[in-house]
């Protein structure tokens, strides 16, 4: 049972909605209809046909590093015209998955890029990278949607595992996630976003400046410069 409101904002009877809860099996068109109707701090995932509550409020420990990647892909895609980011936006991934990731770093449509939007603003498609933070989800995070990820064609998938203070980066080659070693340099050097370097050990201990520092020159490298030249051209190009 959920309280709605009036045109003019005042309660109005309570309208009973189906209940959506852990473990339950649906078609995304069935999930998406009755997760739409219900409040917006509510928030629930449909993993490959399974309904996965989200834990609300997040804390800290989820809070400090989500918003840190945030504002690193942020500064990435600032520098890397025909790219974009998306925090928590809802992504529709075929008839059996619905998630809404901590964060995605997409290529514009307009630039060679695979999502789409719907009519509510939703991503349709796999985004290329897709970012999420685990703490208490670390065991879905890893298994049942690095799956649904993979299925869906997302070119890489990046964990924070929060409990153990390390990254899980895979990369996709020939339909399979395949981890991304970590460089001699202590670096991650990412494959479809070139350019995007991050320091783990710097993101570990807090220390901004060597993390911003990293990412500069992997935004100064030659294939970062290739990169935005080719997205470029993928604009040029377009019909």
């Amino acid at each position: 049972m959920a309280m709605l409101e009036s045109d003019e904002g005042r309660p109005t009877v309570a309208e009973e909605i189906p209940s959506l809860h852990d473990g339950q099996e649906l078609d995304q068109p069935a999930f998406h209809e009755i997760y739409s109707r219900y409040p917006e701090d509510f928030r629930a995932e449909l993993i490959d046909g399974v309904v996965y509550l989200m834990n609300m409020p997040l804390h800290s420990d989820h809070a400090d590093p989500d918003g840190i990647l945030i504002g690193f892909l942020f500064t990435y895609s600032i520098e890397t015209a025909g790219t974009s980011i998306k925090p928590n936006v809802t992504t529709l991934l075929g008839p059996r998955s619905e998630v809404q990731p901590d964060c995605c770093l997409l290529i514009d449509p307009a630039s060679g890029g695979r999502t789409a939007k719907d009519a509510k603003g939703a991503v349709i498609n796999a985004p290329e990278l897709i970012v999420e933070v685990a703490s208490s989800t670390l065991r879905v995070d890893l298994n049942a949607k690095k799956k649904v990820y993979e299925e869906a064609g997302a070119l890489e998938y990046v964990v924070f595992d929060v409990p153990h203070r390390k990254f899980h980066w895979f990369v996709l080659r020939e339909g399979r996630f395949e981890p991304l070693p970590i460089d001699a340099d202590g670096l991650y050097r990412s494959r479809a976003f070139p350019g995007l370097w991050l320091d783990e050990a710097a993101f570990v201990r807090g220390d901004g400046r060597s993390l911003v520092a990293a990412l500069r020159r992997g935004l100064e490298s030659p294939e970062h410069a290739e990169f935005v030249h080719r997205l470029e051209q993928n604009r040029a190009n377009r019909p």
